[in-house]
């Protein structure tokens, strides 16, 4: 899932510009968390980034020991991941330059 790659690259970068350290924080749901302990992130937006966590998982680690199986991916799921990707940057970059909130 390039999407999932693209949210985590970016997260590191917004880390940095908001000298947030990251540290040893694997994954894009320990990134997020480490935003919201830092006071840079919200806890509602962060709730989408976390919802962008769960479906990668799903796409890229077998079977889910929750459920026993493999989760299969919908088409639309794949094409809705791109879009709520750009929504998450775009809603993280719009708070960083002081705009309103928005998801």
């Amino acid at each position: 899932m390039g999407a999932g790659n693209a949210v985590e690259s970016y997260l590191e970068e917004y880390a940095a510009r908001r000298t947030v350290q990251l540290g040893h924080a694997p994954g894009i749901n320990a990134k997020i968390d480490k935003l919201v302990a830092g006071n840079v992130m919200p806890k509602k937006l962060a709730a989408v980034g976390k919802y962008l966590r769960h479906v990668r998982n799903a796409a890229d680690h077998g079977v889910d020991t929750e459920v026993g199986a493999p989760w299969a991916i919908r088409p639309a799921t794949g094409v809705e991941y791109v879009f709520v990707s750009c929504s998450f940057i775009a809603a993280v970059t719009a708070r960083e330059q002081n705009k309103p909130p928005e998801i």
